[in-house]
């Protein structure tokens, strides 16, 4: 049961990672290299207790749609003017500016939290397989 309980761990950690790596190397580029524009809110849904604003740009003369990363509070109302960041090298590619680069923290501090426990677990199964194979 405990390799089982490893595995899945294991594979929640690296998908985990996977993810907060795509979506925080997207941020650190915007970050980096980011060129500042203004959009106009569409739509805010709510997702667990946080907010997604939806909004249109444009660039070059060409539109976009884009969302936002989850944002906790806001007072923004559709219709209303909002600060994004786009890449130019990908213009589709845009966060609103306030959550660019928020996800490297997390990414970070996830990091920081489940890898030891992913190895410490690993390690007690091992441990535990030793065990009941030579007992």
């Amino acid at each position: 049961m405990a390799l089982i309980i490893c595995g899945v761990m294991s594979v929640i950690f690296i998908r985990g990672t996977i993810f907060l790596y795509r979506n925080g190397n997207g941020g650190f580029r915007l970050r980096r290299r980011g060129v500042a524009t203004t959009a106009m809110c569409t739509d805010i849904q709510a997702l667990d207790g946080a907010f997604s604003l939806h909004y249109e740009y444009e660039v070059d003369g060409a539109s976009y749609t884009g969302s936002s990363s989850a944002i906790t509070t806001t007072s923004i109302t559709p219709g209303e003017d909002i600060a994004v960041t786009y890449d130019p090298r990908r213009p589709s590619r845009s966060d609103a500016t306030e959550c660019v680069g928020k996800h490297r923290i997390l990414f970070l501090a996830l990091l920081a939290l489940l890898a030891p426990a992913t190895v410490a677990l690993c390690v007690f199964e091992l441990l535990l397989i030793e065990v009941m194979l030579f007992d």
